[in-house]
């Protein structure tokens, strides 16, 4: 019998491109990968952004896009990956952030001691049946996602298809351009004698320079920009007020609509504030990063407190 194509559309640094799953429908079917879909990539950039509300399921799918990109081109060039590593592979990088708690590093900051690394390699035990379905071996995509075997360079590294996407994808929907060279540089990419990374040559440099300052740009503009840190460490401060450390086993299932419900109906008064604050863009004026967000008890701070 013919399988209908599964496919999903996504932009690959602000170009269209679409993405042939129907190989990879049971995982992304799944319902903690479906999960992914309620997470936000960057939460409260839209606060700065307006577009910037892109999910953690996109960029899992962009992920695996550029994954095979590589892979294939590096087949060809090199023939040093097998046709079952990159299926491994982008086995991998559909899986790569299934651990990740609701509002993603937002949560996971605020909490010390949790690992969305660690909880992925928990997940890949729930998920096995699905990777079978999918011709990948377990232990193989285990042995990817927790950095033990090199291949995990070509997802994980500085280099690696989780950062290629993440940066092009958050500067495209932030508005803020794509990333030049782009092509250029994912046709330089190497992988021999388990060691990942770019052709010696003026071109390649040139294109490997080009993505490392898109990389700081985003960090500057996006990441650390003030009016995006801002909601956060009121965010962050909430969810000290609401949950005590070991809850974070239980938020971490959750998924951002969820987070949010338990946020609003809290009993709180200081939550609820905070929350209120929160959804009628009322933000506090940032003194402290949110790493001290303990020492701000009943500190005044410009007639509000946090």
């Amino acid at each position: 019998l013919k399988m209908n194509k599964f496919t999903k559309t996504i932009p690959i640094n602000g170009i269209g491109v679409h993405v042939d799953l129907t190989a990879y429908k049971p995982i992304v079917e799944h319902p903690k990968f479906v999960r992914l879909g309620r997470i936000q990539q960057i939460p409260f950039g839209q606060t700065l952004y307006e577009g910037c509300v892109h999910t953690r399921r996109e960029h899992s799918i962009g992920c695996f896009y550029l994954t095979e990109r590589i892979c294939k081109h590096i087949q060809k060039e090199y023939g040093t990956l097998t046709d079952e590593d990159i299926n491994d592979l982008k086995i991998s990088a559909l899986l790569h952030d299934l651990g990740h708690a609701p509002f993603s590093h937002v949560v996971e900051n605020a909490f010390s001691g949790f690992s969305h690394d660690k909880k992925i390699l928990r997940f890949i035990e729930e998920i096995g049946e699905e990777i079978e379905k999918c011709h990948g071996r377990a232990e193989i995509v285990q042995s990817i996602l927790s950095r033990q075997s090199a291949l995990h360079y070509i997802i994980s590294s500085i280099l690696g298809a989780d950062k290629l996407d993440y940066v092009q994808r958050d500067l495209y929907h932030c508005g803020l351009g794509q990333v030049p060279q782009f092509e250029k540089l994912l046709d330089s990419l190497v992988f021999k004698n388990d060691k990942y990374g770019v052709l010696p040559t003026q071109d390649a440099g040139n294109a490997l320079v080009s993505f490392l300052k898109a990389w700081w740009d985003a960090h500057r503009q996006i990441y650390l920009h003030k009016e995006v840190e801002k909601p956060r460490a009121m965010f962050q401060k909430a969810l000290l007020y609401e949950f005590d450390p070991e809850d974070i086993e239980e938020i971490s299932e959750w998924d951002d609509f969820e987070l949010i419900a338990r946020l609003r109906s809290s009993e709180d008064k200081r939550v609820k504030k905070l929350m209120n604050y929160l959804e009628n863009n009322k933000y506090y004026c940032l003194l402290y990063t949110s790493d001290a967000a303990d020492e701000l008890d009943g500190v005044d701070l410009g007639g509000r407190r946090i």
